[in-house]
């Protein structure tokens, strides 16, 4: 699966004699789909992207609910014929963290098990670069670390049946790029539309889909998430899709 993601994205490469470096890359999003107060829901996911995301989620009311998410990316690039290019690499690796916090509202959707839900809030992180390579027979090697702000909003519907979940989200992100360390020069960041040192918010758009189906009689089940990342900015270049499956956990509280 790792593969064909990456088959997806290397149309990019074909047009163009740049080897793409990638500022951002999505994780899996946290759609809790809440039934009652009190329930907790747990979660661990392995992304194709050479990654793990694991999440929990708690509703301390009717209507109201918590989400606490991390991920890890530890993803790479091989590999360069290096023809007119800037920086010929032959292996560029990545490495990325957060963790968000979010806060939302959750309803039933009257009748039958239609749910809605808008979670919110924000997320710390860092994510580097080890590019190494080589310009006319002589090695090269960059680097690039910096930390991350992001805020976020994400609204969702969904189907919450007895044993399988439909859930539809759309999410909304705005994410920074702080304290930035790098031997890059300006024109190479430029060149590889690699985030600068800036106090500048990029926004992204993140539809996507999960779906649940759990063991009859069992808390537990298996999730797979799947979402696209189009940046309302085209000034850094971003990985645009994401996908994951794992084992998810809901545990029942008190509708009272």
């Amino acid at each position: 699966m790792r593969k064909i993601v990456f088959a997806a994205i290397s149309t990019l490469i074909l047009f163009s004699c740049r080897t793409p470096r990638y500022s951002y890359a999505p994780t899996r999003v946290n759609t809790p789909l809440f039934k009652e107060k009190k329930e907790i829901q747990l979660d661990g996911s392995i992304s194709v992207l050479r990654g793990f995301d694991a999440s929990a989620a708690y509703a301390i009311s009717s209507h109201v609910g918590l989400t606490l998410n991390a991920s890890w990316r530890n993803d790479k690039q091989e590999g360069s014929d290096g023809t007119g290019e800037l920086l010929p690499p032959e292996l560029i690796q990545y490495s990325r963290r957060s963790v968000d916090f979010g806060v939302g509202y959750f309803t039933r959707i009257n009748p039958g098990n239609w749910h809605f839900e808008v979670f919110g809030g924000f997320g710390k992180g860092k994510f580097s670069i080890k590019d190494n390579g080589k310009i006319d027979s002589t090695s090269y090697s960059r680097y690039y670390d910096s930390k991350l702000d992001r805020i976020f909003i994400q609204p969702a519907i969904g189907f919450n049946g007895t044993t399988t979940q439909f859930i539809f989200f759309i999410r909304f992100q705005m994410q920074q790029y702080n304290d930035v360390q790098t031997d890059y020069s300006n024109h190479e960041l430029e060149y590889y539309s690699i985030a600068p040192a800036s106090r500048k918010f990029y926004p992204f758009i993140e539809p996507g889909i999960t779906f649940r189906y759990y063991i009859p009689s069992l808390p537990v089940g298996f999730e797979s998430n799947l979402l696209f990342s189009a940046p309302s900015s085209g000034s850094i270049t971003t990985i645009p899709v994401h996908f994951s499956i794992g084992i998810h956990g809901r545990f029942a509280g008190s509708s009272k």
